[in-house]
């Protein structure tokens, strides 16, 4: 039994990161990850997120699947779209229809994970940077305060 909060999350509250991992038989992890994180699914995030409070949601494409999407685009269709919405990860061979579907999914932007890698390279950032823009999507860096100050001048 889990003890809840004294205290709700304020109405509306919004978790802006975190991941689901599985069902493995349905989404398995991609070959190129860094580590195995055990299944963390929709129905656990659920339970958890009704206790503490959060109403709406922002799922991002985790590392270990690499740019297979799949698993994060079901979450928000079970979540549902008045709730939630995702970060995904992708390569530059992704065409305009495949954004614009995943746009229609409830993706609202891109990662890239400078520190656990398997997904978009940091050399596409300015390339994806304006094709993202047109979608009116976000892009989220994901890297230690180094790194993210050496790519200063193509963050600005």
């Amino acid at each position: 039994m889990v003890t809840p909060p004294e205290m709700s999350a304020p109405p509306l509250s919004c978790d802006c990161h975190f991941h689901i991992f599985g069902p493995y038989d349905k989404f398995p992890l991609d070959e190129g990850r860094r580590y195995t994180p055990p299944e963390a699914l929709v129905a656990d995030y659920l339970a958890m997120a009704d206790i503490v409070g959060f109403h709406r949601m922002v799922i991002v494409q985790p590392s270990p699947y690499g740019t297979d999407n799949r698993a994060t685009l079901d979450a928000v269709e079970e979540f549902g779209r008045r709730r939630a919405v995702a970060i995904v990860v992708i390569d530059d061979k992704v065409d305009a229809a495949r954004l614009r579907g995943m746009s229609d999914a409830g993706v609202r932007g891109v990662r890239f994970n400078l520190v656990s890698g398997n997904g978009t390279p940091v050399e596409l950032l300015q390339i994806m940077a304006r094709r993202l823009a047109r979608l009116g999507w976000h892009i989220q860096v994901y890297g230690d305060g180094e790194t993210i100050m050496q790519l200063g001048e193509t963050l600005a």
